[in-house]
C-alpha cells in the first residue's frame, strides 16, 4: 500500500533531497534512481538568477543635485513643464531615470522658456 503525506518510501520528508543515486524495487525490477540535472542537489552549491534591484527614489535636493539646477528650479519645472514627480505626504520622490528622460525628451529649462511658450513632455499632459 502506497504510503500518504509527507513522507516518501525511504521514511524521508518530500522535501528531503537525494545527494546519491537510490535504488527502488518495482514489480521485482531494480531502478536506479537519480537526481535530476535540472535541479540543485543541495540548497547551497547552486546560483540564484541574477534579479536586478529597483531604482531607488530620490528626494529633491538629490534631483536637483543630478541636474545641477537649484531645487527651486526643480519645483518650477514640476509646475510649469510636467517633471515626472510623485508625491508622498508633503513630498515628493523621483526616479533619476525619469529625469534624464525628460531632459533628453526636451523639457528642461531653457533662457527662452520664461514665457508663455512652455510645452509638456508628449504623453505627460
Amino acid at each position: 500500500m502506497p504510503t500518504r503525506g509527507r513522507h516518501n518510501a525511504e521514511g524521508r520528508g518530500s522535501r528531503g533531497r537525494r545527494s546519491q543515486p537510490a535504488l527502488v524495487q518495482l514489480h521485482g525490477i531494480l531502478i536506479l534512481l537519480r537526481p535530476s540535472p535540472a535541479q540543485p542537489t543541495s540548497g547551497r552549491n547552486h546560483r540564484r538568477e541574477h534579479v536586478p534591484k529597483p531604482e531607488p527614489w530620490s528626494i529633491l535636493a538629490d534631483v536637483a543635485g543630478h541636474l545641477q539646477v537649484s531645487e527651486d528650479t526643480v519645483l518650477r519645472c514640476i509646475a510649469k513643464r510636467h517633471l515626472p514627480a510623485h508625491r508622498v505626504g508633503r513630498n515628493r520622490r523621483f526616479k533619476l531615470t525619469e529625469a534624464d528622460l525628460w531632459v533628453r525628451a526636451g523639457g528642461s529649462p531653457t533662457n527662452d522658456d520664461s514665457q508663455a511658450g512652455i510645452r509638456p513632455v508628449p504623453g505627460q499632459e
